[in-house]
């Protein structure tokens, strides 16, 4: 449909809102418009406002009925010397042609005021696939931005999807130049992975640690791998089977909550002993996970709340095999504390993946 009362130009939603509505999700906040209109015209009937110098690459803040919008001008990116910003933009005319600038396919569609989708790179058809896939060379597109490699495995285990063969080569190929991602972009995608729930949060970390990222990212986490537990107390029978499982096990959608139940049994790593009956323990893992957390706290560029929540779920979790005989007044001090609703979820998990709730 034609922007209201602006003359010859077009105007689409674009990107992860009619991702999110062809699938029947209604998760994706942010509305992005794309549109051919210049800013000059979008100045003479909107409210419009730039961030920083976004305006010379054509894209605006849009005031329109008590929402914003983030409208951009249809454009092409060519030449990625940081391998995050493209080195030079050129305004364009079509969608087809800013499409091929788009990292997947699934993020690639646009619609139409009167509902006309707009799919130049069989977005749809991935979908009904459940495939991730680039736009074009998946070699490119990630050396153009090395974040589409934890975006590409996010977004697969957010919906469940599988990764396309050639994408998931790529992704192989280069998963050493994850190091050269900035930390607060790595933790951006850690939380919104976090957020998509236990059951999606435990598939990150799997397909992360399938496509050889997860050493990269979180080693502290892949050292649980081979780690061995006493059955009798855990079924799993296996350190990092135990975490994936509390994750999966988390009702929760918040990612503090979640990433703290990742990270409860980081500590086991460096505690390993055994009993005279040759089975394993970790005595003391609780107090030694912290200064491990503290290294992802560090690297990640974790807020100090954020920090001192998950300090307090790893170094108190083990409270929870035993709440009913502390004493009232530790009890009392856990409870009062402004981040007991995230040591709770990771009590609760860490019982639910050992079924003994």
């Amino acid at each position: 449909r034609r922007i209201a009362s602006i003359g010859p130009y077009d105007a689409l939603i674009v990107g992860g809102t009619v991702r999110d509505l062809w699938m029947g999700e209604n998760q994706t906040p942010d509305v992005d418009i794309a549109t051919n209109a210049p800013v000059s015209v979008l100045e003479q009937h909107f409210p419009v406002h730039d961030i920083g110098r976004s305006k010379d690459f054509g894209i605006v803040v849009v005031a329109h009925r008590g929402f914003s919008f983030d409208v951009a001008n249809f454009r092409s990116e060519e030449g990625y010397s940081d391998r995050r910003r493209p080195d030079k933009v050129s305004i364009v005319h079509s969608f087809e042609q800013d499409s091929r600038r788009r990292d997947f396919t699934i993020n690639a569609i646009g619609i139409d005021g009167a509902g006309t989708i707009f799919d130049h790179h069989g977005g749809i058809d991935d979908i009904r696939r459940r495939v991730i896939r680039t736009v074009g060379r998946a070699q490119e597109r990630f050396q153009e931005d090395a974040l589409r490699l934890i975006r590409a495995v996010r977004f697969a285990a957010r919906f469940g999807f599988e990764l396309e063969a050639e994408t998931e080569d790529a992704i192989r190929q280069q998963a050493p130049s994850i190091r050269d991602l900035s930390a607060e972009r790595v933790r951006e995608e850690l939380f919104k992975a976090a957020k998509s729930g236990g059951r999606a949060l435990a598939l990150f970390i799997r397909k992360l640690d399938q496509v050889g990222l997860l050493q990269p990212i979180l080693p502290e986490l892949k050292a649980l791998q081979g780690l061995k537990h006493d059955l009798r107390h855990h079924p799993e029978g296996h350190v990092y089977e135990h975490v994936l499982a509390a994750v999966e096990a988390s009702p929760s959608r918040d990612g503090v909550e979640n990433l703290a139940v990742l990270f409860h049994d980081l500590g086991k790593a460096t505690t390993l002993g055994h009993k005279e009956n040759g089975q394993p323990t970790y005595h003391g893992h609780e107090a030694a996970g912290v200064p491990l957390f503290d290294e992802i706290a560090k690297r990640v560029k974790f807020s100090n709340d954020d920090a001192d929540a998950i300090r307090l779920s790893i170094s108190q979790h083990m409270h929870g095999h035993r709440l009913d005989v502390l004493s009232d007044r530790l009890q009392l001090k856990l409870r009062q504390d402004p981040h007991w609703p995230v040591l709770r979820n990771t009590i609760y998990s860490d019982e639910k993946a050992r079924l003994h709730l």
